[in-house]
């Protein structure tokens, strides 16, 4: 209980000089936070004294309770299905105080609005629509050129055991890289690349990024920054039909968590033996043509919501 307080008091020193605060997120200085760049970007404070407050799944339900502002947002970007975060299953949205919910699941209330944490990864905050068309055209056919190295992995946990298996199936075809936590046998993401993550996929035929839990909505960066970077994402999560507005699932392979995946390997075996073959598959267009319109009209429902909140 102490400790909660003392972190609670902690947050509060942090914010103290700021009119957007942030509780219970990740590590980061305020003025660094997509959200603040977000609302400062566009001015949406230019004219108000309101104090508005973020709060995210890395504490408790009761800091809402407790340093309260004038508007207050939830956000977040976990699988509140299971876990430690099923305590925020419903977004703070029965509380009252709570003026706005963002999350990547899909349902109705006009207090939400679906936001998935791979916009903040793949979309700066100040981005404009000509800037996210221009990102979207770049994204939808990334340079692959002559990629030597087979496949990597990269993440730190692995709840399900999934990515272990994967991997090591993905082994018997070639060396599967791991620079995360998890597996760690490579150390070329931070040594050679200085943890730019687009760099060291570069490199890589495919990337294996599964999710770490299974949910309806729930996409996460990984299979965004395969696409970016010019990978084959090998995926699995969001029942193996992630982002359908936005990703061409015909571009993307799928791992059955439950079934049988020889015919998968066996297509991986040979695009990776095959120059052609892996040059006809990776050039298809990774993005649909509803992928830019989707994202614009995510920033302007954003944008339009805290306008009205900060007015």
């Amino acid at each position: 209980m102490y400790k909660r307080y003392k972190n609670i008091c902690e947050q509060q020193k942090r914010n103290a000089s700021h009119q957007i605060r942030f509780y219970d997120f990740w590590s980061q200085e305020v003025t660094d936070m997509w959200f603040y760049r977000f609302i400062q970007s566009r001015q949406l404070m230019k004219d108000s004294s309101k104090k508005v407050c973020f709060f995210s799944t890395f504490g408790g339900r009761d800091t809402i309770g407790k340093v309260s502002g004038d508007v207050n947002v939830f956000f977040t970007g976990e699988n509140l299905k299971n876990g430690r975060h099923k305590l925020f299953a419903d977004h703070l949205l029965s509380d009252e105080r709570l003026n706005l919910a963002l999350g990547f699941e899909r349902f109705e209330d006009e207090r939400y609005i679906r936001f998935p944490l791979w916009l903040q990864y793949m979309f700066e905050p100040e981005c404009r629509e000509e800037e996210i068309i221009k990102k979207c055209a770049e994204m939808n056919r990334p340079f692959v050129g002559e990629r030597k190295k087979f496949a990597c992995h990269v993440s730190s946990v692995d709840e399900l055991g999934l990515r272990k298996a994967m991997c090591a199936q993905f082994t018997t075809i070639g060396r599967v890289d791991c620079a995360g936590k998890l597996l760690h046998n490579c150390d070329d993401l931070w040594d050679v690349y200085g943890n730019d993550k687009r760099s060291f996929l570069a490199n890589y035929k495919f990337n294996i990024c599964p999710e770490n839990s299974n949910a309806d909505g729930y996409v996460t960066e990984k299979v965004f920054q395969a696409v970016d970077a010019g990978c084959v994402p090998i995926y699995w999560g969001d029942y193996n039909h992630p982002e359908p507005k936005v990703l061409n699932q015909d571009a993307i392979l799928f791992w059955d968590k439950e079934g049988d995946n020889s015919t998968l390997l066996d297509f991986v075996r040979r695009l990776s033996e095959s120059s052609s073959l892996f040059e006809d598959f990776s050039s298809q267009d990774r993005l649909l043509p509803t992928a830019a319109e989707f994202v614009v009209d995510k920033f302007y429902r954003l944008e339009s919501a805290l306008k009205e909140l900060l007015r």
